[in-house]
């Protein structure tokens, strides 16, 4: 098992953020998340570091999954 676990959440739900999060922390202790919500902040989270894995809301006002990818 890897030492740190680092995903990108793209979505604009602090609280659905939260709870990923709680999820997470149970098979990853040492877990790196960052929450972004526009294409500005994807970019930007992209070229900070490697991501293991990225999950991402379905419909954020003004961004979505299809944009994201």
């Amino acid at each position: 098992m890897p030492k740190s676990f680092h995903v990108l959440i793209i979505d604009d739900s602090e609280k659905s953020t939260l709870l990923l999060e709680k999820a997470l922390r149970k098979k990853w202790r040492s877990l790196l998340s960052k929450r972004v919500a526009s294409a500005a902040e994807l970019r930007a989270a992209l070229e900070e570091t490697t991501w293991n894995c990225v999950l991402c809301d379905l419909t954020i006002p003004g961004f979505d999954a299809a944009s994201a990818l």
